[in-house]
């Protein structure tokens, strides 16, 4: 059974009349009463893409859901599924409404690799159909060469994340070429990542019946084997920082 976790938060800004003041800032975690499940699409199962999707939305005098708005997304089928799921939450009513941030958590149980998907980006022409995943293979165990072992052990022990960000191509006949420079937390980390994703097959794009390339761009994730919310939240932060960085030294 895949794992769905959905927080609610709650802010409120409050200052005083009578002096002027900064506003104060207060969380609250709303407590649903009846919780639906989020199903991974059959594409998103076979990519073991995993991640948060959050929508903002007012919970009701009722507890019920209202007005679901998405902030973010995973693509692969998994938006249309957070949404069905997150319309069957209820929460302790609330009078009057609220708003709310909801985050819809799509976790692989049971993992046996340390290797993760937490983004997946096609970039189809004009008019054209994006590939579609056929297949993938994360290694189990430590999943690196000898030559990252060490690396691997310093992340490892350091409870940290290797995070690598990778631009390709998916070809007329749906295998992944022309992989630019990695961009990563460390250098090594960039070719084992492309090792893993020059496994990867795919149905390719097609436009006006004829298969075309498609350019794609993933990022993925070394750390522990079993995610968490927290996992997730901490590897697209430093994702972000990693394209941030990049940036900088392109200038």
């Amino acid at each position: 059974m895949l794992r769905t976790a959905i927080v609610a938060i709650f802010v409120a800004l409050g200052a005083s009349s009578q002096t002027p003041a900064p506003a104060v800032a207060y969380a609250k975690v709303a407590q649903p009463v009846s919780k639906a499940a989020a199903e991974y699409s059959a594409e998103a199962r076979i990519a073991e893409l995993e991640g948060s999707i959050a929508f903002v939305a007012t919970v009701a005098p009722d507890g019920s859901v209202r007005g679901l708005k998405p902030k973010q997304g995973l693509g692969l089928g998994l938006d249309e599924a957070a949404l069905t799921a997150a319309k069957r939450w209820s929460f302790a009513p609330a009078d009057p409404p609220i708003d709310a941030v909801i985050e819809v958590d799509f976790i692989v149980p049971a993992k046996l690799s340390h290797w993760h998907l937490i983004e997946v980006k096609f970039s189809p022409a004009d008019g054209a159909a994006r590939p579609r995943f056929l297949t993938t293979g994360y290694p189990p165990g430590a999943g690196v060469s000898n030559a990252g072992l060490d690396e691997a052990g310093f992340v490892e022990y350091t409870k940290r994340q290797a995070v690598v960000k990778l631009a390709f191509e998916v070809d007329a006949s749906g295998r992944p070429v022309n992989f630019q420079r990695p961009i990563a937390t460390y250098s090594s980390w960039g070719p084992e990542a492309v090792s893993i994703v020059r496994r990867w097959t795919f149905t390719p794009g097609m436009k006006d019946g004829v298969t075309v390339t498609t350019p794609c761009e993933v990022t993925l994730v070394w750390g522990n084997k079993q995610f968490t919310h927290e996992s997730i939240i901490g590897a697209k932060e430093t994702a972000a920082m990693l394209v941030e960085v990049e940036a900088l030294r392109t200038k």
